[in-house]
């Protein structure tokens, strides 16, 4: 009997020793795949203005993103309104134990606000993401997908992960999935890492632009109140 229980713990050794193997293994391919040189990063980031608009530094992994049923988003990737219309799926990134992350998805160039340098559209907010499980997180913002204005050329959807410095109460509203909310617009992305201490861990975006098959919603309301809201608390002072 004592043989045999120490036959099974060794067993049970060897397995969790083979899972811990597989799984480093595993998260060292992702790290493989996903690292980039700082140099190729950093020149299609500036190419596309998303350094300095958005980021500062490029972050050292791509970010992962496939919409359905199988069409990745590959720094630049063309995308009609119709294939972004349901929320992607992110792929597992490389992770510290322990770890929480953020996620962000912000359209750079819609007319909602005067200066877009500054100010983008808040499309998807998950936050305190453990690890890689998404599904854990809290989603602050429901995923919205964008729809370019006729006549506005391509705009440009970014992506980008951001790891916490530990799990945080993010002064953030739940948002509606509503296109009329007018605490979507405005958003400051390089003030929301900056308020919080965020470090920003990966990142990626494609190009989209109007399309007949999925048009701009006639509902939405331009009003130069939404540049600054004065209705709003002041959880808002980031964005």
């Amino acid at each position: 009997m004592f043989v045999k229980s120490i036959e099974y713990v060794f067993r049970q050794i060897c397995i969790v020793s083979l899972c811990y193997t597989k799984n480093s293994a595993r998260m060292e391919k992702i790290s493989a795949e996903t690292e980039m040189t700082s140099v190729l990063f950093e020149a299609i980031l500036i190419d596309n203005g998303i350094i300095p608009e958005v980021l500062h530094d490029p972050p050292k992994y791509v970010l992962h993103v496939t919409y359905p049923p199988n069409l990745e988003v590959d720094f630049g990737t063309m995308l009609l309104p119709k294939d972004v219309a349901v929320r992607p799926k992110i792929r597992e990134w490389y992770t510290e134990t322990d770890s929480y992350y953020v996620l962000v998805m912000t359209g750079m160039d819609e007319p909602w606000c005067e200066n877009s340098t500054q100010f983008m559209y808040l499309y998807w907010c998950i936050g305190n993401i453990p690890e890689t499980n998404i599904s854990a997180g809290h989603v602050y913002a429901p995923y919205l997908g964008p729809r370019p204005r006729k006549d506005t050329g391509a705009h440009r959807y970014v992506f980008i992960l951001y790891r916490q410095p530990e799990k945080l109460d993010f002064d953030l509203p739940n948002l509606y999935r509503d296109r009329n909310d007018v605490r979507r617009t405005c958003f400051s992305t390089r003030k929301f890492w900056t308020h919080y201490n965020l470090t920003p861990t990966a990142s990626n975006f494609y190009l989209s632009k109007y399309n007949e098959t999925l048009p701009f919603p006639r509902t939405i309301r331009k009003s130069p109140s939404w540049i600054l809201p004065t209705a709003l608390p002041t959880i808002f002072s980031f964005m």
